[in-house]
């Protein structure tokens, strides 16, 4: 943020724009930077003010400046967000309506998610079977295979 006079800020913003905010009242009075594009916006590292001259810099560390002296005329009465904004904003919610309906989409996870719970639950019995038949303790807590004989341990020593 930077002081351009006793009423106005000037703040580079995450979304690329370099706005000035009236104080009192408290409105966005311009978008300084609204000539780029959306695709070129990267987001505002810093701001400086000199008299008339607007410097700032973003994440590609290049320095761009801007002559401000006819801010103080310039008065917008609604601010509008800048319309590659609202063009992507737009975009984003047709996609979505156009997506299947969620309810559609969990109901068949939902019927097939059970049927593969119980595969695997008797997979895992199955192989626990398995396991116990070969003389192998399953310790099913930890996920720990330990092979124990079924004979006498002590017998060996």
């Amino acid at each position: 943020m930077a002081k351009y006079d006793e009423d106005t800020l000037i703040t580079g913003c995450d979304d690329g724009y370099v706005r000035a905010i009236s104080l009192l009242p408290n409105k966005v009075i311009s978008v300084i930077n609204s000539d780029i594009d959306a695709e070129d916006c990267l987001p505002i590292s810093k701001v400086a003010v000199k008299g008339d001259l607007l410097a700032y810099v973003a994440t590609d560390e290049i320095v761009r400046i801007y002559d401000v002296s006819s801010l103080g005329t310039r008065v917008v009465e609604e601010y509008e967000e800048p319309p590659e904004r609202e063009e992507r904003e737009e975009a984003r919610d047709e996609e979505l309506e156009e997506d299947k309906d969620w309810e559609e989409i969990e109901g068949q996870f939902d019927s097939e998610g059970e049927e593969d719970e119980e595969e695997e639950e008797e997979e895992v019995a199955r192989a626990q079977m398995e396991v116990e038949d070969r003389g192998i303790k399953w310790d099913g807590n930890k996920g720990n295979m330990e092979r124990k004989k079924r004979e006498n341990f002590f017998k060996d020593l």
